[in-house]
C-alpha cells in the first residue's frame, strides 16, 4: 500500500500537471492567435493603404504621380485649345488677321501721321497770314471736322479691345459714318484757288493740299481701324463690304456737302430737307448726270487711295500672319 499510496498523489499531481500542461498549451495557443490577429490586421490595413514615397515602391509612385499630372495638364491644355479655336480672334488669325504684338505702338504711329500733317498745315497757314494777313478759317474748321471720325474710330478700337458688345459699338459706328465725308471733303476746297490772292498760286495750292492731304489721311486711317474691327468680328467679306460701302456713301456725302451745302448734323437738325434732296436726286440718278460722274470719280479715287493705305498698313503690321492685319486679305 505504501507504493500505491505513493503513486496516488504522484499520479494526481502528474494528472494535474498534465491538465495544467494542456491548459497552458491551450493558453499559449490562444496567446499566439491573439498576437497574430493584430499582425494580420496591421498587414491588411497596410496592404489597403496606397503606397507612399516612404514605401518600397517610391519610383513607381513617382512615375504614377507624374503620369497623372501629365494627363491632367494635357486635359487642361486640350480644353484651353478648344476655347481658343472657337474664339473670333482665332478665326481672324486663320484668315490671316493675326493680332500684333505691339498694337499700342502701331496705333501711336497711325495717330502721329495726321498730327504731323496738322502741324505742317498750321505752319503754312501761319506763313500765309504773316506775309499777307489772310486767315482761311474754313480750312481749320474743315480739318477739325475731319478729326472727328478718326477720334471716333479710336474710341471704337478701345471699346473693341475691352470686348464691348456689338450693340455698344454700332451707335458709335453710325456717328462715325455720318462724319466720315468731312475727311475727304477738304479736297474740294481747291475751288477756292480762284479767289485766293496775295500769294503765289503754288503756295496756296500747297497750303490747301496740306489740309486736304491731312484730312484724307484722317479719313482713310479711321476707315482702316473700323475695317479691322468689323473683319475681326464678322469676317473678311463683311470687312471689305463695309470699307467699299462706306467709301461710296462718303462720296455721296461729299457731294451733298459741297453742292446742296448740307452738314453732317443736318441728319438731326434738318432731316426732312436732307431726305427730300437725297430721295429727289437718287430716285432719278440719270436725270442728274453730274451726280453720277462726281460720285463715280470720287468713289474710284477713294477706293484706290484706301487700297494703297491698306497695303502699306498691312506691310507695316508684319505681313500676312505676323502682324495686326485684322482687316482681312
Amino acid at each position: 500500500m505504501g507504493p500505491a499510496c505513493h503513486r496516488g498523489p504522484t499520479a494526481k499531481r502528474a494528472k494535474g500537471d498534465g491538465a495544467d500542461g494542456r491548459g497552458g498549451s491551450v493558453q499559449r495557443q490562444a496567446d499566439v492567435e491573439n498576437d497574430k490577429a493584430p499582425t494580420r490586421g496591421r498587414r491588411t490595413s497596410a496592404a489597403r493603404r496606397p503606397s507612399s514615397p516612404g514605401a518600397g515602391g517610391t519610383r513607381s509612385w513617382l512615375r504614377d504621380a507624374r503620369s497623372a499630372h501629365a494627363a491632367r495638364g494635357t486635359q487642361l491644355l486640350s480644353q484651353r485649345w478648344g476655347l481658343v479655336q472657337r474664339s473670333p480672334r482665332w478665326a481672324a488669325y486663320r484668315r490671316g488677321m493675326a493680332p500684333t504684338s505691339h498694337p499700342g505702338r502701331w496705333l501711336a504711329g497711325l495717330t502721329l501721321l495726321p498730327v504731323a500733317g496738322t502741324l505742317v498745315a498750321a505752319a503754312l497757314q501761319y506763313v500765309r497770314t504773316d506775309q499777307t494777313g489772310a486767315v482761311f478759317t474754313f480750312l481749320f474748321w474743315n480739318l477739325f471736322l475731319a478729326w472727328i471720325p478718326f477720334l471716333l474710330a479710336l474710341a471704337m478700337t478701345g471699346l473693341d479691345r475691352l470686348r464691348a458688345p456689338g450693340w455698344l459699338l454700332a451707335p458709335v459706328g453710325v456717328v462715325w459714318l455720318l462724319f466720315l465725308p468731312n475727311a475727304p471733303y477738304i479736297i474740294t476746297d481747291f475751288i477756292h484757288l480762284d479767289w485766293m490772292h496775295g500769294a503765289p498760286l503754288w503756295f496756296d495750292a500747297l497750303l490747301i493740299g496740306s489740309f486736304a492731304g491731312t484730312g484724307l489721311l484722317l479719313g482713310l486711317a479711321s476707315l482702316l481701324l473700323v475695317h479691322r474691327i468689323v473683319a475681326a468680328r464678322m469676317g473678311t467679306a463683311a470687312g471689305w463690304a463695309l470699307a467699299i460701302g462706306s467709301l461710296a456713301l462718303t462720296s455721296l456725302g461729299v457731294y451733298l456737302g459741297r453742292f446742296p451745302r448740307f452738314n453732317s448734323w443736318d441728319v438731326v437738325t434738318n432731316p426732312q430737307g436732307l431726305v427730300d434732296v437725297v430721295l429727289g436726286r437718287l430716285l432719278d440718278p440719270f436725270g442728274n448726270p453730274f451726280l453720277l460722274q462726281f460720285a463715280a470719280a470720287m468713289t474710284g479715287g477713294l477706293v484706290a487711295a484706301y487700297l494703297v493705305t491698306w497695303a502699306i498698313g498691312r506691310a507695316l503690321e508684319g505681313g500676312h500672319r505676323g502682324g495686326v492685319a485684322q482687316y482681312g486679305g
